[in-house]
């Protein structure tokens, strides 16, 4: 796993790992408690359920 992520990430700076690193964290919080009680759904449900904001992409 060590190998693979040091692949992946071996033009990035120390600062953009650390920004990638803030970014999945933040990702795993707002979406962790969804994957538990949601992985069985399937996409067009989940959309139903989980209000979208297009306006902040």
């Amino acid at each position: 796993m060590q190998q693979s992520s040091d692949l992946l990430l071996r033009d990035l700076s120390w600062d953009q790992k650390i920004f990638l690193h803030s970014l999945h964290e933040q990702l795993y919080e707002s979406n962790h408690s969804l994957f538990l009680t949601e992985r069985d759904s399937d996409l067009a449900k989940l959309v139903e359920k989980v209000p979208i904001d297009y306006h902040t992409r």
